[in-house]
């Protein structure tokens, strides 16, 4: 769904169009239904600049046995990027933009009927920039009904993705105004970006029993992973003069990787597990017994989850920052539903 639609706009300078067409054929040979899709979203800012401009066509077949088959390709067109939010300055101006960069992606999902016991999903998704650099996602779901009472589920998505020109904050332009190019500020404010290799893998597992008639039990486990790897050899600002184009190179800025990593740098680790009981006492009651844990640590990427739990305040030191997030709680709850 679009959540704009559901009281939430994105954002309140907006001019958007969608267009699509669907072609549908009901019953074709050795299939339910085959249903090609075409679409074009543009969209523009109230200064008149493009800010989205994507074709996408995909393919969508459902065989005779429920099996289905998705093929896709979008494709960007020329646009710009107008809004830059810096987690410690906010006030970016909105008349500073710069050229998007352009993306070609290509999708396949295939999976089988979800009816069954033994039910997957599997995805494909490669990318390709106009400056040859490329990145790929991998998705893989699988449910396994081992009886009527007892279900597992577990899932795995990994992304590579190599983002040029990728905005990293603004700067506070201390010469006034001075350095080797004719850059853009806003209150003595440089615009940054940096070069940079990122990786996110989210791996979960969830385990559902109807203990019995009155009873049931569910475990969840998630295990996610962020790693946002700069080339700080070079920095980028965007031009005064020049706001059509893609950010130049600027050797008169230099980046403390310490300082700005801890705010910047999104490498992230977490660790969730939650286990509910559920039991139904009466007609009109229930009572639950909920076990949480959630630990993120921001500044490490790990491998390994048993790495994050056991990862604590001894482990940060000047020369390696990092910072701690870890919850861990239980509660038991009763609710009586009363009659009128």
């Amino acid at each position: 769904f679009d959540i704009s639609k559901m009281g939430y706009l994105y954002r309140n300078d907006l001019k958007d169009l969608n267009v699509g067409f669907a072609f549908s054929n009901q019953n074709p040979h050795n299939a339910y239904n085959r249903k090609i899709i075409l679409k074009y979203l543009f969209s523009k800012n109230y200064n008149n600049k493009v800010i989205q401009n994507t074709f996408d066509i995909s393919f969508n077949n459902t065989f005779k046995n429920y099996y289905k088959l998705s093929l896709g390709f979008a494709k960007d067109f020329k646009h710009y990027i107008d809004r830059f939010y810096d987690a410690i300055h906010f006030e970016s101006n909105p008349d500073i933009y710069t050229k998007g960069i352009l993306y070609d992606k290509f999708f396949f999902e295939l999976s089988n009927d979800q009816r069954l016991y033994n039910s997957y999903k599997i995805g494909f998704e490669y990318f390709i920039d106009n400056f040859n650099d490329n990145g790929k996602r991998l998705m893989f779901f699988d449910r396994y009904k081992i009886n009527d009472r007892l279900e597992v589920e577990f899932s795995f998505d990994e992304k590579e993705l190599f983002s040029k020109y990728h905005f990293l904050k603004m700067k506070r332009n201390t010469a006034g105004g001075g350095g080797g190019i004719n850059r853009i500020t806003n209150d003595e404010y440089d615009y940054l970006f940096v070069n940079s290799n990122n990786q996110e893998k989210t791996f979960s597992f969830q385990v559902s029993s109807q203990y019995t008639k009155n009873i049931t039990i569910q475990f969840y486990y998630e295990f996610y992973k962020y790693l946002n790897d700069w080339d700080t050899t070079d920095i980028f600002v965007i031009e005064k003069d020049n706001l059509n184009s893609y950010p130049v190179k600027d050797n008169n800025i230099s980046l403390d990787v310490e300082e700005d990593g801890i705010i910047y740098i999104s490498n992230y680790s977490s660790v969730i597990a939650n286990f509910v009981i559920k039991a139904k006492l009466f007609s009109n009651s229930n009572f639950h017994f909920v076990y949480s844990l959630n630990k993120g640590i921001n500044g490490r990427s790990f491998d390994n989850p048993l790495d994050v739990l056991d990862f604590s305040n001894r482990d940060i030191n000047e020369d390696n920052l990092a910072e701690i997030y870890y919850e861990k709680s239980f509660f038991i709850k009763y609710d009586i539903l009363f009659n009128n």
